[in-house]
């Protein structure tokens, strides 16, 4: 063995960040991708992965330079917004075995967003309320939300308000939308990566039902004295 006969030679280091931030988010944890160097040359790397207590242990081989690669699924036992331990062992034919431990950040914690429903107070919009339709919701764990409102064919987005307390609002114009289902999403991201998106439907009705009087009036036009208490519609 390389390694046992010219141990200044091999020193096993885990290559970091172990993700682009060092923090291993829910999208990211079913494929951790760890890779090193320093390893015995064409012999087995165990690496383990601790999480809040919890343990996956992953084979690889090293190369013919003693550099190697795992992806580590660790969906698992990723748990909140804790700490991992990263360790990679390999054996180098003597007495000692070459290891390397560093540490990376978990955070698989959603952030949460909604909608305040009825929206206009009954989840329909008419002409009176077009101009100016209040959007509110609450948000934790993440920016204020991006909203975009759509009607299949117009689109707007619209960045929301921090109100304070949880609260994000926003007002959309939809006088120049299409009359019908109007489709509203939320979305949102911690800094994790870990993102939200909602989804909310209103319908807007722009369009005054039609008026039409019934004629002749009173059967001849003519309201008399004996029809004139009567409402003649």
């Amino acid at each position: 063995p390389i390694c046992g006969i010219y141990p200044d030679r091999c020193r096993m280091t885990i290559f970091t960040p172990i993700t682009a931030d060092n923090v291993i988010n829910d999208a990211e944890s079913v494929a951790v991708p760890i890779s090193g160097q320093g390893a015995e040359p064409n012999e087995t790397v165990i690496v383990t992965i601790s999480i809040a207590g919890a343990l996956s242990s992953f084979v690889t081989t090293a190369d013919g330079n003693g550099d190697w690669s795992v992806i580590g699924d660790v969906s698992g036992i990723a748990r909140g917004d804790t700490t991992a331990t990263i360790s990679a062992y390999s054996s180098n034919g003597a007495e000692t075995s070459l290891t390397e431990t560093v540490m990376a950040l978990v955070d698989v914690d959603y952030p949460s967003l909604s909608f305040s429903t009825p929206i206009s107070g009954d989840g329909k919009v008419n002409q009176a309320e077009s101009s100016s339709v209040a959007l509110t919701g609450t948000f934790l764990g993440a920016p204020v939300p991006t909203i975009t409102v759509s009607d299949g064919t117009n689109s707007v987005a619209l960045t929301a308000m921090d109100m304070g307390s949880g609260i994000w609002s926003t007002n959309v114009d939809l006088t120049s939308f299409l009359e019908g289902t109007i489709f509203l999403t939320a979305q949102t991201q911690d800094t994790a990566g870990n993102a939200i998106i909602i989804t909310h439907e209103i319908f807007y009705d722009s369009t005054a039902p039609p008026v039409t009087l019934s004629l002749p009036m009173a059967g001849d036009n003519v309201i008399n004295i004996a029809e004139i208490g009567r409402a003649h519609v």
